[in-house]
């Protein structure tokens, strides 16, 4: 009898491990970074991410298509790059300046101390952001 007792109590065990989240899963859900994306890019991007956004018509170079990224590089999105101009690192002049965001402070990384400091949960928004922007990627 004790042998069903240690397989109820295993058995639970394994339920309850199932239950919690996978560590290697993405931290941040889904609706967080597409409500991040909707905040800071889709109003040039557009809502679908190909660039017509309510502001797109006013800007010269237009923004791009964002869904194409992985499409116009080898079928890999270019994860480093997209990270890189979310965080002014690249040179997209419609995006601003890192001194200077069009996004303001939202997505800044500028006033991180440390690891954990200020700019470490926008470091986490930005890396959601470019999770989201790889999801909607034409096949």
């Amino acid at each position: 009898m004790p042998r069903v007792g240690v397989s109820l109590v295993g058995f639970v065990g394994l339920m309850l491990l199932s239950s919690l989240p996978s560590l290697a899963a993405d931290p941040t859900p889904v609706p967080l970074a597409e409500k991040t994306y909707m905040r800071y890019c889709a109003s040039c991007h557009g809502k679908d991410g190909t660039g017509n956004g309510p502001v797109a018509r006013h800007m010269k170079p237009p923004p791009i298509n964002l869904t194409l990224l992985s499409k116009n590089n080898g079928g890999q999105f270019p994860y480093d790059h997209v990270l890189s101009v979310i965080e002014l690192r690249a040179d997209v002049p419609a995006h601003g300046f890192q001194d200077q965001p069009v996004w303001g402070d939202g997505l800044s990384i500028l006033d991180q101390i440390g690891p954990m400091g200020a700019g470490s949960e926008n470091r986490g928004k930005i890396e959601a952001l470019t999770q989201y922007i790889k999801s909607i990627q034409q096949k």
